[in-house]
């Protein structure tokens, strides 16, 4: 009678072992440092700054380091009620306004498939990946569960991985997505000899 106690504590042990950790969830809003790694046949993009995500709100932000002036950031907001995006560039001297061409970026993790634990700059993480139009390697952090990496690439041989870092989930000020009118956004096909607009980060799956 004792061994098949013990036998059975054994099996309990094990199914807990090797039970996979719960899938995934988007979190709903969040700031963070990001920094973002976009390379294409030969091309490659360097992006830093932070996020700020809020999806009740149905807004991003980012606060980019502007590569030609490291001393000052580049604002870009997301409007995805009015679907459109807000480029505020050179310290606020200008405002570029365009239209968006897609929903707010949200993780689908159902078809990802769990591959076990794995260190990401010295933390322990969740490895999670999916394989459907290219592949998608998802790092949650093992113990909160937030997002501290993502890695992409694609069959036409492009990738992208962005890691995020001080991340603090919860809602978002509303003021942060306030476009200023003394910002005086004009269209985007209006604005004559500005630089090409930033190429910002989002999540690689949409909803």
């Amino acid at each position: 009678m004792k061994g098949a106690v013990f036998v059975c504590v054994l099996a309990v042990i094990a199914v807990v072992v090797v039970a996979d950790p719960p899938k995934p969830m988007w979190p709903s809003s969040f700031q963070s440092f990001f920094h973002t790694v976009w390379e294409s046949h030969g091309r490659q993009m360097d992006i830093s700054g932070k996020q700020y995500y809020d999806y009740r709100q149905k807004a991003e932000r980012f606060e980019v380091q502007d590569p030609r002036t490291p001393s000052t950031f580049d604002i870009i907001i997301r409007d995805y009620k009015g679907m459109k995006e807000y480029q505020v560039l050179n310290d606020e001297t200008i405002c570029i306004v365009k239209s968006l061409n897609h929903s707010m970026p949200v993780f689908d993790f159902s078809v990802f498939e769990y591959l076990g634990s794995a260190y990401v700059d010295g933390q322990m993480c969740d490895h999670w990946r999916e394989d459907i139009q290219g592949a998608v390697d998802y790092y949650d952090s093992a113990d909160a569960h937030n997002p501290v990496r993502v890695q992409s690439s694609s069959p036409q041989g492009g990738s992208e991985t962005t890691d995020w870092f001080q991340f603090v989930p919860g809602p978002q000020d509303p003021i942060l997505f306030y476009i200023d009118p003394a910002w005086k956004c004009t269209p985007h096909q209006e604005v004559a000899h500005s630089h090409s607009p930033l190429v910002m980060h989002k999540p690689v799956r949409v909803n």
